[in-house]
């Protein structure tokens, strides 16, 4: 058999070359944990922000690659090259860009408009490149080298091996 290189066999390396989650199910996640940013900040205040901002950043190292949003919407984050469990490396690099969002507004006097502003294009940019990317990667991926998979998926590959 010939490798054709306008069509590359993908089934060794599957998530190197396709989408791998719904889109829709990953913004689900990412609302259910920012609900939960959201919710500590109203309730505790300033130290409910804070926990909200640790949450934020550490969230996909807890339970196995999976904050609560993603264990909700049964989501993973794995490593981009295997689908062992991140760490909190991994985890606050890929939330950078989210947590750079949300510490915004305690700027004085233009914290509010910079959150709007840049909030919103970084939002954008990030909503963009998952449903571009082939891969469906958003900046957090890309700078966390992470990858978002069915948790179901590698519950099945682990049952394999």
């Amino acid at each position: 058999m010939t490798m054709d290189p306008r069509h590359p066999d993908t089934s060794a390396t599957p998530h190197r070359h396709r989408r791998e989650t719904d889109p829709g199910r990953r913004l689900v996640a990412k609302l259910l944990d920012l609900a939960i940013y959201g919710l500590l900040a109203r309730l505790l205040g300033t130290l409910g922000a804070a926990a909200g901002i640790l949450y934020l950043a550490a969230g996909d190292a807890l339970w196995s690659g999976m904050s609560v949003g993603k264990r909700v919407m049964d989501l993973k984050v794995v490593p981009q090259d295997s689908a062992a469990h991140i760490g909190l490396r991994h985890s606050v690099l890929r939330n950078l860009p989210v947590i750079l969002v949300m510490v915004l507004p305690a700027i004085p006097l233009v914290g509010w408009l910079l959150f709007i502003l840049l909030g919103m294009a970084l939002s954008l940019a990030e909503v963009y490149l998952v449903l571009t990317d082939p891969q469906g990667h958003r900046l957090g991926d890309i700078l966390g080298q992470t990858r978002v998979v069915s948790a179901e998926a590698v519950r099945h590959e682990d049952q394999l091996h």
